[in-house]
């Protein structure tokens, strides 16, 4: 385990290279010398034989397992790719989840490793840094901010950080010459077909990352968007033109006071009303439950699951979760309290408990 990381780069800048594919439209050799942190997949992109990379940080592993995306043989083979694409000098930042199965298989043993754990995010302000517990995110782009800002840069700087998954067609670089291993794009389409990922699902996803991105800013407005595309609506970090500031390092206080006196700072006020609407249609459709006669089982115990129960008058019959086997008590529905995991547990629900699919209700 790697240790002494907290404000162990104080003083310094970090680049942050996301797989959008923006950055192919860069000349990334230009950030040589400088501490770069990659993530996700680009170990597999030619920068890994361009330039030193001091940070990578690894997606989850294991839960690539859990949700069906990898046969854990599969998983094993990208990591091992992985460590032959790492330099000595290169530290991993992996997820502490994913301990277990790297002492499994010996991964990484030669190799300094930073391990995160993630704890319940509630939409609140970041007041303080703590690697062991990091805000649940729902895009890697946001443990990348977190570590540097937990790590103490003065300046972080996002490359590739395109976002742009509904009208770009593609979510990586695979589909240019550049992306290196066998690995080809798939493309949005097909990825969407094996995931069940649609508009809904990414929208839901942005909204959330749009709103932590504010967070991360706000606790010490360091954070700048160097992407290739100027018009991104990535709009929650002050724009600076990428071959400007790298060209002309002797003028990055002027570029950085520049791009904040244009910046435009918006209040997280549409999220509220997003989740304002959300939680009134909920509101409204739990209290019919309770006034019906049909007999109601809850997936989920957690605190939208004993919201429902209490706006229903602790009429529901009961809770289950993945580790039920059997149902035993007749019931007309169930209702899916975990938000964000619908599709997954549906499915759980039809294939291993034989649940009738017009019997499980959805928010």
């Amino acid at each position: 385990m790697y240790k002494n990381t907290k404000n162990s780069e104080v003083g310094n800048d970090c680049y942050i290279i996301a797989p959008g594919p923006s950055i192919n439209k860069q000349d990334l050799t230009l950030l040589n010398g400088k501490n770069v942190m990659t993530i996700s997949n680009l170990y597999r992109h030619d920068i890994y034989k361009s330039i030193p990379i001091k940070y990578h940080l690894l997606n989850r592993q294991v839960i690539h397992i859990t949700m069906g995306h990898n046969t854990e043989e599969q998983l094993v083979g990208n990591l091992k790719y992985l460590e032959t694409r790492l330099e000595k000098d290169t530290t991993i930042i992996a997820d502490i989840a994913d301990k277990k199965l790297f002492e499994k298989y010996g991964l990484f043993e030669k190799t300094k490793i930073i391990w995160r754990g993630y704890t319940p995010w509630n939409r609140s302000k970041i007041l303080e840094l703590d690697i062991n517990n990091m805000p649940e995110t729902r895009l890697l782009m946001e443990s990348a901010i977190y570590v540097a800002m937990y790590m103490g840069f003065e300046n972080i700087f996002i490359l590739g950080m395109d976002m742009d998954y509904l009208s770009n067609g593609t979510e990586s670089f695979y589909n240019t010459k550049k992306a290196l291993g066998k690995m080809e794009c798939l493309g949005e389409k097909k990825i969407r077909k094996i995931r069940n990922w649609d508009a809904e699902f990414h929208l839901n996803r942005l909204n959330y990352t749009i709103l932590k991105f504010k967070a991360l800013y706000d606790y010490q407005e360091n954070i700048y968007n160097l992407n290739a595309n100027q018009d991104t609506y990535v709009d929650t970090f002050p724009l600076i033109r990428y071959e400007s500031l790298v060209l002309q390092n002797d003028k990055k206080d002027f570029f950085i006071k520049q791009a904040k006196d244009e910046f435009v700072k918006i209040p997280p006020i549409y999220t509220k009303q997003a989740f304002s609407s959300f939680f009134s249609f909920s509101y409204e459709k739990i209290l019919s439950f309770a006034k019906d006669n049909k007999k109601y089982i809850i997936y989920g115990n957690g605190s939208f699951g004993k919201t429902i129960n209490k706006l229903m008058d602790n009429k529901a019959l009961g809770f289950i979760d993945k580790n039920t086997n059997d149902i035993s008590y007749p019931y007309d529905y169930i209702i899916i309290s975990v938000l964000g995991r619908e599709l997954e547990i549906e499915e759980y629900l039809t294939t291993k408990l034989g649940v009738d699919k017009e019997k499980i209700i959805i928010f």
